[in-house]
């Protein structure tokens, strides 16, 4: 991957950070948006990989047969000032499974939104 110019950040883990802050999780989307705009590397694209087809109006995964079908939303715009603009509801608090400690989708797009270069 590195022979080519890819940089693979699988996911983030525990560190030791500081006396003030001994442990924390460093969350692989703080990781890519560390090298997306403040390493010398400059990332200029970022492709996340999951088990879903995309990013929902609701987590599919927990959609019950008298829930609504959650929809794919295709296209997602950020402004000049790294704001969402979508005409579609992107409801990503509930989208964090019990093993992901560092928020699921919700610090996901946030994360992501901070590294775009608008």
């Amino acid at each position: 991957a590195l022979d080519v110019g890819l940089v693979p950040v699988l996911h983030g883990d525990a560190c030791l950070y500081s006396r003030d802050i001994p442990v924390g999780i460093l969350s692989g989307d703080t990781i890519v948006n560390y090298l997306g705009i403040e390493s010398s590397i400059g990332a200029s694209s970022v492709v996340f990989l999951t088990d879903v087809d995309g990013v929902f109006t609701s987590d599919p995964k927990a959609v019950t047969d008298d829930m609504q079908q959650p929809e794919i939303i295709p296209l997602i715009e950020v402004d000049k000032n790294r704001n969402i603009i979508s005409h579609t509801s992107i409801c990503a608090s509930g989208s964090s499974h019990q093993h992901d400690v560092t928020g699921g989708l919700e610090v996901s797009m946030k994360q992501l939104v901070l590294s775009c270069l608008v």
